[in-house]
């Protein structure tokens, strides 16, 4: 992401060893761009999108790149696209709600229910939650039945102060009872209720949801969820205003992919499978691993980049008893999370928590891969095309 001028060049490198078609975004401080043309170095037209943003427009494209290649490009101004009018077929009311069934345009009356493009096809409904997430080269649901909640779905897990001592409220001994499951016997998980569902951004390049939740031990509970039209790419931004209590607390987001799958970790060079390449007899409720997770599902994988969160936690959410880890298959089909917040003993948080908080995803299709080649996969795609405004 970079920031500049209505009209100039930028220079794009791609930090990766592979071969990709990747997005490209970059801000530019204005607020009279409705549209904008971008060129490549041989003056062919890039298909691109322009969105609002805080401090102006943000620019984005899709574009293949050989590893490690730079190109350069030039951005401008273009005058408001024409809204056209189909007088043929009734397809938006007077209040311009387009909410009805229409040939003529078959996407936005379904977005209050549902997204699908090439790649993915995502249910969902106020008050209700996330249905369904479907990846559609094989027809695999991709939601985890046994999980706690549906993808995109966050989970706040709260334990009462129960213990006393002399001086009130004994904290420390409270927390001290929890062991590695991580929760008190008390604990109360809460997933997150959907209250309503926005697009924010719809365009040739991307559609962006809006997803909005109503959270325990939140003031705000918002995740943008961008579906790329031209890759199979989702991003998700989770945003979250957390509330201020001592007591010990957790917030997860589900990060399994299928009913049936494999899920690989890696810390710093060693690529292996949670609850299996383990040493016999260490806990398998929670690991970290640098990049996230890579999933091998069905016929392909699913890479679960996790840019600000490297720990998650595997198994039921409640107070059970700890099997230590004894290599059989099943423990890596256990339901996982990532954990994202905490107040325990494994935290660089304050306790309170308390504040503004915002972590981004991406998830991404790929082919079937295993063990170090799926994890060096993921490692490549987790960073994203550097832009330089250079004119």
């Amino acid at each position: 992401e970079a920031i500049g001028a209505e009209e100039g060049e930028v220079r794009v490198e791609n930090p990766s060893n592979e071969e990709a078609d990747l997005p490209v975004a970059f801000y530019i401080e204005t607020m009279r761009m409705p549209s904008a043309r971008v060129t490549d170095a041989e003056g062919n037209a890039v298909v691109c999108q322009v969105s609002q943003h805080p401090r102006g427009r943000m620019i984005t494209f899709i574009d293949h790149f050989a590893p490690h290649e730079t190109k350069q490009y030039h951005y401008e101004e273009a005058p408001a696209e024409e809204s056209l009018f189909n007088p043929m077929q009734c397809y938006v009311g007077s209040e311009k709600i387009r909410d009805i069934v229409s040939t003529y345009d078959p996407v936005t009356y379904r977005l209050p229910y549902e997204f699908e493009n090439a790649f993915w096809k995502l249910t969902y409904r106020a008050g209700e939650g996330i249905h369904s997430l479907v990846r559609k080269s094989d027809g695999m649901e991709l939601c985890d039945p046994a999980a706690a909640a549906p993808l995109f779905t966050p989970l706040y897990e709260v334990t009462p102060i129960t213990t006393t001592n002399e001086k009130g409220p004994d904290i420390q001994r409270e927390r001290m009872r929890m062991g590695r499951n991580i929760r008190g016997e008390g604990a109360i998980l809460s997933a997150a209720r959907l209250t309503a569902v926005e697009t924010v951004n719809k365009g040739p390049v991307f559609t962006e949801l809006q997803l909005t939740f109503a959270l325990p031990g939140t003031t705000r509970c918002t995740e943008l969820v961008k579906f790329y039209e031209a890759i199979p790419r989702i991003d998700v931004r989770l945003l979250l205003g957390k509330t201020m209590t001592d007591a010990a607390e957790s917030v997860y987001l589900p990060a399994g992919f299928g009913e049936k799958r494999e899920v690989w970790a890696r810390k710093g060079e060693e690529a292996f499978r949670p609850g299996i390449d383990q040493i016999p007899g260490t806990c398998m409720e929670y690991t970290a691993s640098d990049d996230g997770l890579g999933e091998t599902v069905g016929d392909g994988s699913i890479l679960f980049i996790a840019r600000d969160t490297p720990l998650f936690t595997f198994g039921e959410m409640k107070h059970h008893p700890i099997l230590l880890c004894d290599g059989r298959p099943e423990n890596n089909t256990r339901p996982v999370y990532s954990w994202i917040m905490n107040n325990l003993w494994e935290t660089n948080f304050p306790i309170s928590l308390a504040g503004f908080y915002e972590f981004d995803y991406t998830f991404l299709q790929s082919g079937r891969l295993t063990g170090d080649a799926l994890m060096d996969e993921l490692r490549e795609k987790r960073f994203d095309p550097v832009v330089y405004i250079v004119k």
